[in-house]
């Protein structure tokens, strides 16, 4: 009976008029309710947030992006990017060397005095007092008294369009294109030039004074482990200009990109995953509070993303070891109720380093009821977790299909 039953599953997978879907985004639409490109995200908690944009653009809101209001800028121009150290204040900088400040949520905006003119795209505070402020033409603005007053620091390259990170008031570097890394000790009386990038270089993340992240143009992603003595590039599985990236920890990481590309990393960018958005627009700006929760914007199409399950579909890398074969394991548990992971391995292929791989749930009768994934993946070892809360009780069964490698198994749920 069971050999009559995988023979039939078999059959029905092969007839050519099977249709196999693509797996479901972790991603998600959300409607900003803005026709004005968004440039810039920010949250406090899981349901303050904040996104900034053209025309002035500032909205608002409190339950985790479900629906925004309109607050009133002040400004008709575009605001690049925005943050806050609370739920009442932040700032936000943008064309003609715009900082506005808030001090009541965003119900009402003011204006600091810059002294300099051109335009700012990144803004950065360690606490309520001390920020930094970076844009075209080697822009580099300071204050310790929140933006009260902003003093112009000389960074020695005046053109350049710079972004800046600071990890406290005295360690921070800027970046700008074509290649230029800077590195300050005091709070940027002095810099440091280090050595590293090949193009544009666009944002910068660290998670320490060693640990950090650069993203660019050309497929571009660095990583240093030792303060920026030494950049290393970092292979990516999608060529593309990365606009944004940052890193929760020393593992879990994310870049976004031109053409809808979302990458994730889970071991310090050693292997990059690349991610469902189901958009073609150019990505600016990531922020998550958490490994599971987060937010993106994008420069065309009013586009905002969020997740709540750190963008997969269940699949994740558990080691690092390439496999010598292919190998499709036994759920676990199993019986189960309602959850439980599928392991599997992926070898290296004779004449490439990524297997197109699918792995497909059916019911008893041959029907497809999820594809868990469909995507090029590198050797190594994976998990993925299947929740079948919406499926009655029964016999079901999944198929890995990577390379000419396919393999059925059975799984029981029991309600």
């Amino acid at each position: 009976m069971k050999k009559f039953i995988l023979l039939g599953l078999c059959l029905f997978i092969f007839n050519s008029s099977f249709l196999i879907q693509n797996c479901a985004s972790q991603w998600l639409p959300i409607p900003s309710g803005t026709p004005n490109y968004l440039m810039s995200v920010f949250f406090t908690d899981a349901n303050t947030g904040w996104v900034s944009g053209w025309y002035g653009t500032i909205r608002k809101t409190t339950n985790g992006g479900n629906n925004w209001f309109a607050q009133v800028s002040g400004y008709s121009g575009s605001l690049y990017h925005l943050v806050f150290v609370d739920n009442n204040t932040g700032w936000c900088v943008g064309n003609a060397c715009i900082i506005l400040k808030t001090t009541n949520g965003g119900n009402n905006w003011f204006t600091q005095l810059a002294p300099t003119t051109g335009y700012l795209t990144n803004v950065i505070f360690i606490d309520a007092n001390k920020g930094y402020a970076s844009g075209g033409n080697g822009k580099l603005l300071k204050t310790t008294n929140g933006g009260t007053n902003w003093l112009t620091i000389n960074v020695g390259f005046n053109n350049y369009s710079l972004a800046v990170y600071f990890i406290n008031a005295d360690t921070g570097w800027v970046i700008g294109n074509p290649n230029l890394i800077l590195k300050t000790l005091n709070g940027g009386n002095t810099w440091g030039l280090q050595n590293g990038g090949s193009a544009s270089l666009n944002s910068i993340s660290f998670v320490n004074a060693n640990t950090g992240w650069i993203s660019g143009d050309y497929n571009q992603i660095l990583n240093t482990t030792n303060g920026g003595t030494n950049w290393v590039a970092q292979t990516t599985p999608y060529n593309t200009h990365y606009n944004w990236i940052r890193f929760l920890n020393d593992k879990t990481g994310y870049a976004v990109g031109n053409s809808g590309t979302i990458i994730k990393t889970q071991n310090g960018g050693l292997n990059w995953f690349l991610q469902i958005s189901f958009t073609n627009d150019n990505l600016l700006k990531s922020f998550f509070l958490n490994p599971n929760t987060g937010w993106i914007v994008g420069y065309s199409n009013n586009t905002f993303l969020k997740t709540l399950n750190g963008g997969d579909v269940g699949i994740k890398p558990i080691s690092s070891e390439i496999p010598a074969a292919y190998k499709l394991e036994q759920n676990y548990p199993n019986p189960f109720n309602p959850v439980t992971k599928i392991k599997f391995d992926i070898k290296a292929e004779f004449r490439s380093q990524e297997s197109e791989v699918k792995l497909v749930i059916y019911d008893i009768l041959g029907k497809e009821i999820q594809t868990l994934v469909n995507e090029k993946l590198q050797p190594g070892t994976y998990e993925v977790t299947f929740d079948v809360s919406n499926l009655p009780s029964g016999i079901y069964f999944y198929q890995l299909r990577a390379g000419e490698f396919i393999e059925t198994k059975k799984l029981i749920l029991l309600k």
